[in-house]
């Protein structure tokens, strides 16, 4: 994926978990905290994307979130992942 294609993703896919996080009626607080932490991981996502790994399911459904992931220094035993909780479902094992 070059980094327009991930522009392009990441804002289909912030505006498809603000239009959930609407729906299932989060708080204006709640909505106005989640724009902002959006766009500081979108920027810190955009500095470091030439250095990261990304990740999809199998069947490459990017509708879904994507992992992302660096090394921080070369000897370090495994890369560093990079979550985005707010598109994640959560559930007890």
């Amino acid at each position: 994926m070059e980094k327009a294609d991930w522009a392009k993703y990441i804002k289909a896919f912030i505006k498809k978990v603000l239009d959930k996080k609407t729906s299932n009626g989060a708080s204006a607080e709640a909505l106005a905290a989640f724009k902002v932490n959006a766009g500081l991981f979108v920027k810190y996502i955009q500095t470091k994307f030439a250095d990261l790994t990304l990740y999809t399911p199998k069947d490459y459904d990017s509708e879904n979130s994507i992992i992302y992931s660096y090394w921080r220094k070369e000897e370090d035993e495994a890369p560093v992942f990079i979550f985005y909780l707010d598109g994640m479902k959560f559930f007890k094992v």
